[in-house]
């Protein structure tokens, strides 16, 4: 098992792979970056590639995470934030550039029914900047409010990732 690759290594393998097939030439850093030459084509089988090294034991992953993702569907959601994940962030396929998050925390509330009418209203409101003003003042509080009562609990497939040794010396 020691050619087995990690999942940084492994979708980076894995996609100049793809795109050498593709007849694609691709450097590290090149301008323009793996946005410039990739397609939904491209990425579906970048996907199709890196799922078939996990499932043949090339690429890491952990038992807990091959029971969670068993089925092909499981799989295939798993492996596409993956790809996506290291597209993002592997500095070789972006100009050297580091990743920065475009809207970190924008998701705060996007489950809450009060904040989704408080938008709406907003949305009705558009041209009165007094009731934007107090609509926006209210999707403020109510997005403080829910940040800070949300409570973060391990799931027992949250714990599948963690390794078991560490989860011993916890006692979890």
């Amino acid at each position: 098992m020691s050619n087995v690759l990690n999942q940084k290594q492994g979708v980076y393998t894995a996609t100049l792979n793809v795109l050498g097939d593709a007849g694609i030439s691709f450097d590290d850093n090149q301008p323009g970056g793996l946005k410039a030459v990739m397609t939904k084509e491209l990425r579906a089988k970048i996907i199709a590639v890196v799922t078939q090294g996990l499932v043949a034991n090339e690429i890491d992953m952990s038992a807990e995470a091959r029971q969670v993702y068993s089925t092909p569907e499981k799989m295939k959601g798993y492996v596409g934030g993956l790809v996506t994940n290291w597209f993002n962030k592997d500095t070789r396929f972006n100009e050297g550039q580091k990743h920065v998050t475009k809207n970190p925390g924008s998701r705060v509330g996007s489950g809450d029914d009060q904040l989704k009418a408080l938008k709406v209203l907003r949305a009705s409101k558009e041209g009165d900047f007094e009731a934007t003003t107090i609509i926006d003042a209210a999707i403020k509080a109510r997005q403080e409010e829910i940040g800070q009562g949300k409570k973060v609990e391990l799931t027992e497939e949250m714990l599948s990732f963690i390794p078991a040794s560490l989860r011993a010396s916890l006692k979890i």
